[in-house]
C-alpha cells in the first residue's frame, strides 16, 4: 500500500483568467476614483438668472466737470499753423497734422486752394450740421454768451475742413514752386485731438477745487489754422484713455443718498445718451461732489469740459445677478470704420493685409460687441500685429489695442460660454444688468455662481 502512495502523483490546477471578474475590478476602481474626486473637490455652484428692478434714488440734474489724461503737445518753433486733421478724430503717430511757417506761405496757398474749388465734401456738411443742430437743442437763454464760443468753435471746424480737403494741392503746388521749406509734422502722440487747452489738462479728482466749478472764470484757449503761434506755445492736445470722469456738486441730502452707490444709471444731456458709471463721493472743504467714472463716449464729449447729466433715479427693469459671477475678459479693439460687408453672404468683416505682401485678404471674425465706434474681438480670432486696411482709404489698423468687457460664465449647454453684462445699478451683493443685449443673457439662463473657480470653454461639473 505505501509503495503504491509513492506513485501518486499530485494535479497542478491550471490558472484560469476570468475576465469578468476583471472588467468588474477596473469598474469598481474607476467608480471609486471618480467618487473620491467628487467628494473632494470644490463644487461649482450655478445660479438661475432672475429678473430685478434697480433701486429708487433721488434724481439728480447737475453740470460736472469732464475730467481726462489730455497729453499736450507744444510748438517747435514760432510761425503760422495750419492743422491737416479734424478735431475730435483719432490719430497715430503717422497722422499728418500740422505745418508751422515764418513767412505765412502755406496760409496764402490754403487761401488760394479754397477759392478756386469747391473743398466741402459730404461728410464736412454733415458733420457741421450735426454741431449746429447740436447746439440749437441745447441752447439756454441764461448762457447767451455761449453763442460766441459756437461761432469761433464753427469757423474753426469748417477751416480744418477746408485745410484737410486742400492738402494734396497745397503739396502740389509747393513741389512746382520749388519750395523746400514747408515741413510736415507728424503727430507726437496717439488719440483723440483737440485744438484747444484750457489749464484743466493735469487735475484730477484728488487735485480738483472748488473754484474750478465757476463757469464764468473759465476760459478756452483754441487755436486756429492761420493763427501766429509762438515757439513753445501749447497746440494740440490728445487723449488716449477712454476711463474718464465727471465731477459734479451734491448737495447734503445728496449725498446721504448716494453714500453708499458704487454704480449710477446716467443720462448724458446734450447727446440723450444713457448710459451708467462707477459712483463715488468726494469731499472738497466743507461740499461734497459726485465722481462718475466712464469708460464709453469719451470721444464724443473730448471738446467739452461742462457737461450736463442727469443721474437717473427712476426704477429700472432688468435682470439680478450675483456680484461674484461677474468676470472680465479682454478682446482685441478695432475701430467701427474698418468694418466693411462682403464675401457670398455679405456679412461684415475687414480687409487684412497678407502679411510680406501688399494683397488683400477678406476675414470676417466674429464681431463680439460694438461699442462706441469700436469693435470688441475675441483673440482667437485676430493676431497680434494684423495689419487691417480701411476702405477706399490707404489708412491702415495695427490689431493689439485690448479692450475688457464685463460679463459672466452661461453654462446652459454644459460648459462655460462667456456673456456681456451692462451693469445698471447694485446694492446688496448683486447687479441689475441690462436685457437684451448683444451677446447677453435671458431671464433662467443658468450661470456659474463664482466666477473665479472656472475658465472659458470649460466642461462643468456640478
Amino acid at each position: 500500500m505505501r509503495a503504491n502512495n509513492k506513485r501518486i502523483v499530485r494535479y497542478r490546477k491550471p490558472l484560469n483568467i476570468n475576465i469578468g471578474i476583471i472588467l468588474f475590478a477596473l469598474i469598481f476602481i474607476y467608480i471609486s476614483i471618480c467618487t473620491f474626486l467628487y467628494f473632494t473637490r470644490e463644487k461649482v455652484s450655478i445660479y438661475e438668472v432672475t429678473g430685478g428692478k434697480s433701486e429708487n434714488q433721488l434724481s439728480i440734474k447737475a453740470t460736472g466737470i469732464a475730467l481726462r489724461k489730455e497729453v499736450v503737445s507744444y510748438a517747435p518753433s514760432a510761425g503760422y499753423i495750419n492743422y491737416y486733421a479734424k478735431e475730435g478724430t483719432r490719430i497715430s503717430l503717422d497722422t499728418t497734422l500740422y505745418t508751422i511757417d515764418g513767412s505765412g506761405t502755406v496760409a496764402q496757398l490754403i487761401e488760394a486752394a479754397a477759392q478756386n474749388q469747391s473743398t466741402l465734401t459730404d461728410e464736412n456738411i454733415s458733420s457741421l450740421k450735426k454741431n449746429i443742430s447740436k447746439y440749437v437743442l441745447t441752447y439756454d437763454d441764461a448762457s447767451f454768451s455761449d453763442v460766441y464760443q459756437f461761432q469761433y468753435d464753427l469757423n474753426t471746424a469748417l477751416i480744418e475742413c477746408v485745410n484737410l480737403n486742400t492738402l494734396e494741392s497745397i503739396n502740389q503746388s509747393l513741389t512746382d514752386s520749388g519750395n523746400s521749406a514747408f515741413v510736415i509734422n507728424k503727430a507726437q502722440s496717439t488719440g483723440i485731438v483737440e485744438f484747444y487747452t484750457d489749464g484743466y489738462e493735469g487735475v484730477t479728482a484728488e487735485t480738483l477745487t472748488e473754484d474750478l466749478f465757476d463757469k464764468n472764470t473759465y476760459k478756452k484757449n483754441s487755436i486756429t489754422s492761420g493763427s501766429f503761434i509762438e515757439n513753445g506755445t501749447a497746440i494740440y492736445k490728445t487723449m488716449n484713455d477712454e476711463e474718464w470722469s465727471i465731477v459734479v456738486p451734491l448737495t447734503a441730502d445728496q449725498a446721504a443718498a448716494y453714500a453708499d452707490t458704487k454704480i449710477v444709471p446716467l443720462r448724458l444731456v446734450s447727446e440723450n445718451i444713457n448710459t451708467s458709471g462707477y459712483f463715488s463721493i468726494r469731499r472738497i472743504g466743507s461740499n461734497s461732489y459726485g465722481v462718475i467714472t466712464l469708460k464709453r463716449f469719451m470721444m464724443k464729449y473730448a471738446a467739452e469740459r461742462f457737461i450736463d447729466i442727469e443721474i437717473m433715479g427712476e426704477t429700472t427693469n432688468g435682470l439680478k445677478i450675483p456680484k461674484t459671477a461677474v468676470t472680465d475678459k479682454e478682446f482685441y479693439v478695432v475701430p467701427v470704420e474698418y468694418m466693411l460687408k462682403g464675401g457670398n453672404n455679405n456679412e461684415p468683416g475687414f480687409s487684412r493685409q497678407i502679411v510680406g505682401t501688399e494683397n488683400i485678404e477678406f476675414i470676417t471674425p466674429e464681431i463680439f460687441v460694438t461699442v462706441e465706434d469700436m469693435c470688441y474681438i475675441d483673440k482667437s480670432q485676430l493676431s497680434a500685429n494684423d495689419v487691417l486696411v480701411k476702405a477706399d482709404s490707404q489708412s491702415k489698423y495695427v490689431v493689439g489695442a485690448l479692450g475688457t468687457l464685463k460679463g459672466v460664465y452661461n453654462v446652459n449647454t454644459g460648459y462655460t460660454t462667456f456673456r456681456y453684462i451692462e451693469i445698471l445699478s447694485e446694492k446688496n451683493g448683486y447687479y441689475i444688468i441690462k436685457k437684451d443685449t448683444v451677446h447677453g443673457l435671458t431671464q433662467y439662463d443658468h450661470i456659474v455662481l463664482n466666477a473665479s473657480m472656472v475658465e472659458d470653454n470649460s466642461v462643468i461639473f456640478h
